[in-house]
């Protein structure tokens, strides 16, 4: 529905601004519909009202508002029951993207809205257990999130563990930092006496690491029918996800869409009898911009902690998990004789801030693999300052994840050069495969001459490691497998 109509889609606007010209239109629709019923006597009322309503979008007014609808309409009683009803719908707003089952109000060619009102009726779970990994191949974090909060312990082969926990909305989010020195790890909660949870951890096998990587998911049919095709994978070590992951557009309301994406992850979780670490680059529906990375970064300073860097703590500082404003966008974990590297696409963090970063992360004698979220590849004018800052590094990857395009793809083995202050595409190392499409599906399949093979199917990408040799292929939803190929090492320089 809203493929003409760029303004729309997060090319000029914020997802919360997007949110508010939406809601604002819905306001005024309302006012004429009471103003023709004489359910309020003027326009001057109307707007009043509405511009007292207005403020149950921001939570810190959100109650205050209520009383003073109230008081303004105190002498009419079908005033104030309008009023309430009116305030019910639109207060704490969750303006959500590709997610079914959310009690919405309404759903749009994806987008969705809800509040809190509309939420009561869903009947989610929000008690939700997983891993991140650290840029240490020895330590990992156990996270749980819980509805309530108390005086929870985490244990990991009978030996207590230090847990910290942030307040986020609707619940209450549990870290603990584990040292890692047994191939199998029992992990348990306790509250109390009372055993909340027990769970599996296996560390790595550094001669056969598996890899599943896709972007893009949310909670749709697709992305139902993909987590479930993930099952026929006999391992699983770990599961990075390329941004675009609940698509909760960066709404601090929007953590139902979370416990969906969490249900997905658990189910798999179950079926392999372990808990399955989690990798997530940062993509534009994580952070609360539709489309332009641009957009996102240069008002990043006046925006809230996205839910995707709160929940999911992916490095330390110091040995300890960072707090939420001191975690950044980008990072490296170190899986086996892998170096698996997570970039900003520009989001949070700018290309040119993480030039270093990335040229510290890639090592001699490793396996390096990059993830980030909008593909560069083929060149497309956008792109051109991300490749420029860190397309040397690059071309000393074997292998690129890219995503956000919701098609499928992978190039011929490439490197991108400077010349003649132009980037320009030569035979190389790298392959770059993608593009997200976990729970959408596009309209286009990629065409370039660069381009070995390209398709418009939903699919996840399985990497194989296994004694040196390197395995990658892509299946669909219907548990099919669409592509194959193997990657001869080289030597970086």
């Amino acid at each position: 529905m809203f493929e003409w109509m760029p303004i729309l889609k997060g090319k000029y606007f914020t997802a919360e601004q997007y949110l508010q010209i939406l809601v604002l239109v819905n306001l005024l629709i309302f006012g004429l519909i009471f103003y023709k019923q004489k359910k309020f006597k003027n326009l001057v009322s109307i707007t009043i009202n509405l511009a007292i309503l207005s403020f149950s979008w921001f939570g810190d007014f959100k109650y205050l508002s209520l009383i003073i609808l109230i008081i303004y309409n105190r002498n009419s009683l079908s005033r104030i029951i309008i009023v309430v009803i009116l305030y019910l719908l639109t207060y704490d707003v969750c303006f959500a993207m590709h997610n079914i089952d959310q009690g919405f109000i309404f759903s749009l060619d994806g987008a969705a809205f809800s509040t809190q009102f509309t939420r009561l009726f869903l009947d989610n779970q929000k008690f939700h257990s997983y891993i991140t990994l650290t840029q240490y191949h020895n330590a990992i974090i156990f996270n749980f999130q819980i509805q309530d909060q108390s005086n929870y312990v985490v244990y990991c082969n009978s030996v207590q563990q230090r847990i910290t926990n942030t307040k986020l909305y609707d619940r209450y989010v549990y870290h603990s930092v584990i040292q890692v020195d047994k191939k199998q790890n029992k992990i348990q909660i306790f509250d109390g006496s009372k055993l909340l949870g027990e769970y599996y951890y296996y560390d790595f096998n550094s001669t056969n690491i598996v890899i599943i990587d896709g972007g893009d998911s949310g909670y749709t049919e697709t992305s139902i029918q993909i987590w479930k095709a993930m099952e026929s994978v006999p391992q699983i070590d770990a599961i990075n996800i390329g941004g675009d992951v609940a698509y909760d557009n960066g709404f601090i309301q929007c953590t139902t869409c979370w416990d969906k994406f969490l249900d997905l992850y658990e189910n798999l979780c179950k079926q392999k009898g372990k808990l399955i670490p989690l990798i997530f680059s940062i993509g534009n529906h994580d952070v609360g911009r539709v489309t332009d990375p641009q957009l996102l970064y240069n008002n990043q300073q006046n925006q809230k902690v996205p839910n995707i860097i709160q929940m999911f703590p992916q490095q330390l500082i110091n040995k300890q998990i960072p707090l939420v404003q001191d975690r950044t966008s980008y990072f490296v974990h170190r899986i086996g004789p892998i170096n698996f590297i997570t970039i900003d696409s520009g989001y949070m963090t700018n290309s040119e801030s993480q030039k270093e970063f990335l040229q510290n992360c890639i090592e001699k004698n490793k396996v390096n693999l990059v993830s980030y979220h909008v593909p560069v590849v083929p060149l497309q004018v956008e792109d051109e300052k991300f490749l420029w800052n860190l397309g040397d590094e690059l071309n000393k990857v074997v292998l690129v994840f890219e995503h956000h395009k919701h098609n499928f793809k992978r190039t011929k083995r490439i490197q991108v050069l400077k010349s003649d202050s132009k980037l320009k595409v030569y035979p190389g190392n790298t392959y770059y495969v993608g593009n997200g499409a976990m729970g959408i599906q596009s309209a286009n399949k990629v065409e370039h001459a660069i381009i070995e093979k390209s398709s418009r199917q939903a699919h996840f990408w399985v990497y194989n490691y296994d004694n040196g040799k390197q395995y990658v292929y892509a299946i669909n939803k219907d548990g099919n497998r669409i592509d194959y190929f193997e990657i001869d090492q080289f030597k970086v320089k």
